[in-house]
C-alpha cells in the first residue's frame, strides 16, 4: 500500500473525487465508483460550504494511531455511540523531575502504536488499558542538551511502554470524562484482535 510519511495508508475522501476530473475518470474506468455514486457526490458537493479538516478516529482497539515522541500530550479521536469524542492524556515519554517539572525526553521521532486490554498479572481483576509500539515511523532523536537520567525510553517494536519496570497504563473504570471515553473503546468490538498483555 502507498503510505503517508506518518505511516498511515494513503487515502482521499470520496467527496474530493468530484473536484478532480482525472481521478474521477480513473475511478469510473476501474469500476471503483459508479455513475449513481458520482451523481450522489455531485448533488451534495455544495451542501457544506465551510471547509473543515477530517480527523482520523478510532472505533476499535485494533486500530493503530501515530505517537509523536516530541509531544507532551497524546490526543485521540474516539468514534463511539455515533459521535466523536476527544481523549487526551500525558504521553508515556514524559519524564517527571518533581511535582511541577516535566521533561520531554525526545526531540523528534514517531511510531504507530496501539492500545490494548491488559491481561498482565498485576492488573488482574481490573479493566486496564496498556500501550504497545507497533512500528517505528521516524527514529527517536534526543535533544542537543543532554537529558536527565531517567527510566523513560522508546520500547522496541512489539514491546509495551514502561516507566522503568512499571507499565504505562490507564484504568478505564476511574471517574471522569477521559476514563469514560476509554471505557467505550475498551468495551467496543475488537475487530478480531485478541486481548493482550504480553510484553513481546
Amino acid at each position: 500500500d502507498l503510505m503517508y510519511g506518518s505511516g498511515y495508508v494513503w487515502h482521499i475522501p470520496l467527496a474530493h473525487v468530484t473536484k478532480n476530473p482525472t481521478l474521477r475518470d480513473m475511478l469510473l474506468r476501474d469500476g471503483l465508483i459508479d455513475d449513481a455514486l458520482l451523481a450522489h457526490l455531485q448533488a451534495h458537493s455544495g451542501s457544506n460550504k465551510r471547509s473543515f479538516r477530517l480527523k482520523r478516529s478510532m472505533s476499535a482497539l485494533s486500530q493503530p494511531f501515530l505517537l509523536e515522541f516530541k509531544r507532551s500530550i497524546l490526543c485521540l479521536t474516539v468514534r463511539a455511540v455515533g459521535e466523536d469524542r476527544r481523549y487526551e492524556t500525558n504521553t508515556p515519554l514524559k519524564y517527571y523531575m518533581g511535582c511541577e517539572k516535566k521533561y520531554l525526553v525526545y526531540a523528534a521521532g514517531s511510531a504507530l502504536c496501539r492500545l490494548e486490554r491488559s491481561t498482565l498479572p498485576q492488573h488482574a481483576g481490573r479493566r486496564i488499558m496498556i500501550m504497545r509500539l507497533l512500528k517505528i515511523v521516524r527514529p527517536a532523536k534526543l535533544p542537543s542538551r543532554s537529558a536527565p537520567t531517567c527510566n523513560v525510553s522508546v520500547p522496541a517494536e512489539g514491546e509495551l511502554f514502561k516507566f522503568g519496570q512499571r507499565m504505562w497504563y490507564r484504568d478505564v473504570d476511574k471517574p471522569g470524562k477521559s476514563a469514560e471515553t476509554l471505557r467505550l473503546l475498551y468495551d467496543a468490538p475488537n475487530d478480531g484482535e485478541q486481548a493482550s498483555g504480553q510484553s513481546s
